[in-house]
């Protein structure tokens, strides 16, 4: 995954406080065409 090395520091600069996956990968029934559905909680 490029990039993925470098997420944490990115995350924690922007005050990320957590990421959670929903949506069909989250249920496992995702397929080649289906998006990535995030939720980010950042503090103020």
């Amino acid at each position: 995954m490029r990039g993925a090395s470098r997420s944490p520091a990115i995350a924690r600069r922007h005050g990320v406080t957590d990421i959670k996956v929903f949506g069909s990968l989250a249920r496992g029934e995702a397929r080649d065409d289906s998006d990535l559905d995030l939720l980010i909680e950042a503090g103020e």
